[in-house]
């Protein structure tokens, strides 16, 4: 049975406004706390290896955690996580910015004088930050909370580690798969089943068949490559290609090579087949057209879409909204007809310069720890039981917590539909692979996505969007490594 935490913390209003005045914005929904990761242990749960239990530190003091909401989300994954660390360091005072991570806000912090201890930050950017020497390695840190790194997904933790140092530990762990309508597809005469996933000219014709002009008018979406403006989607397509947009150093882009230039010449073609990039965008965002993503009746609910790659959190989005939806997922797949999958989250960073790196480490332990994430899922768990509605488990970064969810927690018998898109996705995760950590992992993510967009609205070619791209891409590398 689940304990009841029921400890608050207090919040630096004060502190909160200055860094809300620099520009912090709210987190999107995909790195957003609410989307289903991986939750935590109850009080029977035994004490594992990479947990912060009680006495395993010796934390006390103040500290500030910048890119994470506790006061102000309803999320219980969230909370539940951070009642679990108060519970274990209750001489630990911790207050949030109450905002996701934002660049320009936690430059500006880091100059205030005092700085955060603790920043939440996405993986994929987090190189950019270590080259500036803004965190701080937690060799110290691992050694004297005594945790067990091995607990963590070997692809999360490359991409948080930089010549050899890890600097963070990870959170989530979101991977994609394919989603479909399957009632809408068998409609438009294709058989989800049959179609070979990893076919690029059978998903081109299934794309054509399934979408729907009124004249000019885009009445439905065949295939939504999701690259718009998403860097981890068009990374996917780049790898499923045989391609990569970085060397595994992360020092060299590989924007300018013929499996970039492709898998972007394809995936536009898939969206300029609806009419174009504008037509395709303004339908997709039209909720009286489309549904509510996030809601219902959706996009799946309404027949307006077909199919798409999606993250795993979107079955607990699904779960909730449209229990009773036909959905068919599949792995994500090489053209070879490989499972793969990108993988993506956040990082927990202590920030160089904190003036209490013990509380810092305790608090980004015990958030990751396997008990916590045990007892965040049981929460979700039981709010699902009582309303009956599927339970689709939660995705950490802690290979140890997910054994524990997974195996004696998510039991979708009565839901086969969700338990096999559960088992794609799982099936996913051999496959997972990270963006290497880069110097100039921020700048290169906005370059990619301004070239994609750039090709999509046919202000360039595809080759002369990605040659440019790669140019600019390299010299930002470049200055960034020479800091």
């Amino acid at each position: 049975m689940h304990r009841r935490l029921t400890r608050l913390l207090p919040i630096s209003v004060s502190l909160i406004l200055v860094l809300a005045a620099c520009g912090p914005n709210a987190e999107s929904p995909e790195e957003s706390e609410d989307t289903g990761a991986p939750p935590a242990t109850g009080s029977e749960a035994p004490a594992p290896s990479g947990s912060a239990t009680a006495g395993g530190m010796d934390a006390s003091g103040d500290i500030f955690v910048y890119g994470f909401s506790y006061e102000s989300t309803d999320d219980v994954v969230a909370r539940t996580r951070v009642e679990y660390t108060q519970e274990q360091y209750p001489d630990l005072n911790v207050q949030f910015s109450e905002t996701g991570f934002e660049s320009q806000g936690f430059l500006t912090s880091l100059q205030a004088g005092d700085p955060p201890d603790v920043v939440r930050i996405s993986r994929d950017i987090i190189g950019s930050y270590i080259s500036r020497g803004v965190l701080q390695p937690l060799d110290d840190c691992i050694a004297t909370s005594g945790i067990d790194t091995s607990i963590y997904r070997p692809a999360a933790i490359e991409q948080l580690t930089s010549d050899g140092t890890l600097y963070a530990l990870p959170d989530f762990f979101d991977t994609a798969v394919w989603m479909a309508a399957a009632d809408e597809m068998t409609d438009d005469g294709v058989d989800p089943e049959e179609l070979d996933w990893s076919d690029w000219d059978a998903l081109a014709a299934a794309n054509d068949q399934m979408l729907t002009m009124d004249g000019d008018n885009l009445t439905e979406i065949g295939i939504d490559p999701k690259v718009a403006g998403d860097f981890a989607f068009f990374g996917l397509w780049v790898k499923a290609n045989g391609g990569s947009l970085l060397s595994d150093d992360g020092l060299e882009s590989l924007l300018d090579t013929p499996e970039v230039i492709e898998a972007l010449e394809y995936t536009k073609g898939l969206i300029d087949a609806h009419g174009g990039v504008t037509t395709f965008l303004d339908f997709r965002g039209n909720p009286d057209a489309n549904g509510d993503f996030f809601g219902s009746p959706n996009q799946f609910d309404l027949g307006s879409e077909a199919a798409f790659p999606m993250q795993e959190w979107y079955l607990n989005v699904l779960s909730e909204n449209s229990p009773d939806l036909n959905l068919y997922a599949t792995p994500f797949q090489t053209r070879e007809g490989d499972p793969l999958t990108f993988q993506e989250g956040q990082g927990w960073a202590i920030v160089e310069g904190s003036d209490n790196p013990e509380g810092a480490c305790a608090f980004i332990t015990s958030m990751v720890a396997t008990e916590a994430w045990v007892a965040a899922a049981e929460v979700r768990q039981e709010a699902r039981e009582a309303d009956g509605l599927p339970f689709t488990g939660v995705y950490s970064g802690n290979m140890e917590a997910d054994e524990i969810i997974f195996g004696d927690m998510v039991d979708l018998s009565d839901f086969p539909i969700f338990e096999a898109a559960v088992n794609a996705v799982q099936e996913s995760w051999e496959g997972a692979y990270a963006i290497p950590a880069s110097p100039a992992g921020e700048e290169f993510k906005q370059i990619v996505i301004d070239a994609v967009n750039s090709a999509l609205n046919g202000d360039q070619t595809p080759e002369e969007a990605m040659m440019a791209a790669d140019q600019e891409a390299q010299d930002a590398i470049d200055e960034a490594a020479n800091r």
